[in-house]
């Protein structure tokens, strides 16, 4: 699979694979703010999204497409694609399913995954879940990935 620009991704679910190691991970790196684009960023989010950008585990930044369906019924499905990010090129891509749950939170979504499968599955690495919200604009989604060689990630929807 291709990443967006220079930095390759795997299809996605949701930021969980984790590389085992002791090594602590280097604190994270804000991406650059969205700007409001119009009155369409504030409708409801769509079942099926897209997002792109990194999340920091034992292994270092690592890219990451996250790709969301949400359920009316509040379950949710991801594909989470991992790889090499351009500060950590070396990495291998991998890819596993995640299943859920999802709720509205005024403005905001939660969500919380668990590993369901693996997809393509690198030596060395394991699947975790994760637990984020979305910004009030639902253009960003951030959170805690469960592991404790792991610690956050960060990425934006895709149009």
């Amino acid at each position: 699979m291709q990443y967006a620009g220079p930095v390759r991704v795997a299809s996605l679910l949701l930021l969980t694979a984790c590389w085992s190691s002791s090594s602590p991970p280097p604190p994270p790196e804000p991406i650059q703010n969205v700007t409001p684009r119009g009155p369409a960023e504030l409708e409801p989010l769509p079942v099926h999204t897209v997002w792109r950008g990194f999340y920091e585990c034992a292994q270092g930044r690592t890219a990451v497409q996250l790709t969301l369906d949400l359920d009316t019924d509040g379950s949710a499905k991801a594909i989470f694609d991992f790889g090499p990010h351009p500060d950590n090129p070396d990495l291998p891509a991998g890819s596993y399913r995640l299943i859920g749950t999802s709720r509205e939170d005024g403005p905001k979504l939660a969500i919380t995954l668990v590993p369901d499968r693996w997809i393509s599955q690198p030596p060395g690495y394991e699947m975790v879940g994760l637990t984020a919200a979305t910004g009030s604009r639902r253009l960003r989604l951030r959170g805690q990935i469960s592991n404790p060689a792991c610690t956050t990630f960060d990425v934006q929807r895709k149009p």
